[in-house]
């Protein structure tokens, strides 16, 4: 009986114990759940996606439970709220960094004219094949593609295959010409001050679509979910001129707008093809990123594939 009656107080003792690390380690998870909702409201008021959090319980025990069986119990659930507390500090940590960065002013932009580095500029002429040819990635289109073709490749070779290298090189004339003016705009033009700011709501859901990101000069590819939007700014260039520029975007849009301080015609940096971004001297870096180089050699490669497929059309080398 006397061996009994101290061994009783030390079992709930232990269970107390674990209890409350439980208990301890709860509390701890609590507080950076709210933390985490904080963020969340700024990363959605900002357009980001919100770090997913969930619902937590606090530590439970079953009503039938031995001393040792409920010693196990919370130091189990003890940690697992520390390993989800573990995970949720790191998702903070990363939504803090990003709302840092998006609270950052842009960088300052040296007074034109500036050069262009030639990296820039075959970003900016490829960008338009590019948004053109990418659909032709995609089976479907691929495949309504060649049923176009196939018909009057039958029929008349020699008219498809030059009809197919004419479409083509015209898609590079208006590219040239279009990628000329962003070019001329990233030589000559500034940072726009923006007067007024409009947000539409498109009708195309999206579902965790990849969709550009403009936070300041930084334009990244984030998972997006929500409503595609248009956003018409009025902007003010240093000469005075008023000019407006239509952005159409999913998550909200805060970047750069570069306008022409003669003209007021103007650009949202997610539309420029190069991605820009200034250096500490307020020129043009010369780097841009690997999304951007690998979508402007496709382009140019798939350009390649085009030449090449419309001399075999004409030559009959290959049957459609």
């Amino acid at each position: 009986m006397s061996q009994q009656s101290f061994r009783t107080p030390d079992e709930q003792a232990m269970v107390e114990a674990a209890h409350q690390r439980a208990s301890a380690a709860y509390a701890e998870l609590v507080a950076l759940t709210r933390d985490a909702h904080r963020a969340n409201a700024s990363l959605l008021a900002q357009g980001m996606a919100p770090q997913p959090v969930g619902e937590f319980q606090p530590p439970q025990a079953p009503p039938a439970a031995s001393s040792a069986d409920l010693v196990r119990l919370f130091d189990g659930q003890a940690q697992w709220y520390a390993s989800e507390a573990a995970r949720i500090r790191g998702q903070l940590f990363g939504a803090q960094k990003a709302l840092a960065k998006s609270a950052e002013p842009p960088r300052a932009l040296a007074p034109g004219p500036r050069s262009v580095p030639l990296t820039l500029a075959f970003a900016e002429i490829a960008r338009t094949p590019w948004r053109w040819m990418r659909w032709l990635l995609f089976p479907p289109f691929t495949m309504l593609a060649a049923g176009a073709l196939s018909v009057p490749a039958a029929q008349a070779p020699l008219a498809a295959g030059a009809g197919l290298a004419l479409l083509v090189t015209a898609l590079w004339i208006y590219a040239i010409g279009a990628g000329l003016k962003r070019i001329r705009l990233l030589a000559n033009g500034e940072v726009g001050t923006v007067l007024q700011k409009t947000e539409k709501y498109g009708a195309t859901r999206n579902r965790n679509v990849p969709m550009l990101l403009a936070r300041g000069w930084s334009v990244t590819v984030e998972s997006y979910t929500g409503m595609s939007r248009v956003t018409e700014l009025v902007v003010q260039t240093s000469k005075g001129v008023i000019g407006r520029v239509k952005v159409s975007h999913g998550p909200a849009f805060d970047g750069v707008i570069l306008v022409d301080p003669t003209t007021g015609v103007g650009c949202a940096n997610i539309d420029l093809g190069s991605a820009p971004q200034p250096d500490d001297n307020g020129q043009w870096k010369s780097t841009i990123s690997t999304r951007i180089w690998l979508t402007s050699l496709i382009a140019l490669a798939m350009t390649v594939g085009f030449y090449v497929a419309a001399v075999m059309i004409a030559l009959q080398v290959v049957e459609m």
